[in-house]
């Protein structure tokens, strides 16, 4: 049977060395799709580790210290879903009336329950609390600042994301602050396990919050942020 020549045969008669340079070229150009496709998977896999990141300062001031208050503030001209929160207050409004804005009111005062739980089941081993009353007599003061809040949405699973700035503050003096962290994408997908009700000491009805179409999400976001944020806590304590 006769066979015909193919397009490599007749390069390779014709031209060797330009085939040879081509197949050089198409090595070389694979060679760095897989190792940017590389870095592009080692950034993903490091995401967990870039939720805070220090701006100015640390956490040395905790070191011999015993516990920490932790209190949760909003921004003045805080956005959810990129929007000015009362525009997703009066929303809810229009859906759900007063209660529903009741509900999305009551929350925001309830997620620190669910960061400092998670923070001190993480630093459970370290003889070091974070609580959340002044009177438990705390020296120094973790201010958890939210800016910006995406809901996230149980349609298309979308996750909530949050972000905002942690402050170290010594109480009494809180014009200095002592460290600055940016917290950012702080998201509810970053662990497949779910964080615990009341684990910050009080035990919280949250039957008709878990109805919402946010706070299962948010809080999750919150406790999965005190966890992560006891890590940087550890490293200072030991």
């Amino acid at each position: 049977m006769l066979r015909y020549p193919s397009l490599i045969d007749i390069l390779q008669a014709a031209a060797p060395s330009l085939l040879n340079s081509e197949l050089e070229y198409y090595k070389i150009k694979t060679m760095k799709l897989k190792i940017i496709g590389l870095l592009v998977l080692i950034s993903f896999s490091m995401t967990g580790f870039s939720q805070f990141k220090a701006t100015s300062g640390d956490l040395s001031a905790l070191k011999g210290q015993e516990k920490v208050l932790v209190e949760f503030q909003y921004a003045e001209e805080l956005l959810v879903n990129r929007k000015p929160e009362q525009e997703y207050i009066d929303k809810l409004n229009n859906r759900g009336g007063e209660e529903a804005e009741t509900m999305w009111r009551v929350s925001k005062y309830l997620y620190v329950d669910f960061f400092i739980g998670e923070m001190n089941d993480k630093l459970s081993k370290s003889n070091f609390v974070a609580v959340k009353d002044a009177e438990e007599g705390a020296e120094y003061k973790l201010i958890v600042l939210t800016t910006d809040m995406a809901t996230g949405t149980r349609v298309g699973d979308l996750p909530a994301n949050i972000t905002g700035r942690i402050l170290l503050v010594k109480i009494g003096e809180e014009d200095e602050i002592l460290a600055d962290f940016d917290m950012k994408q702080l998201r509810s997908d970053l662990e497949k396990t779910s964080v615990k009700v009341g684990l910050g000491g009080v035990k919280i009805d949250v039957t008709k919050l878990k109805k919402t179409d946010y706070f299962d999400r948010l809080s999750k976001a919150y406790g999965i942020g005190g966890k992560r944020f006891a890590n940087k806590v550890k490293k200072v304590l030991k």
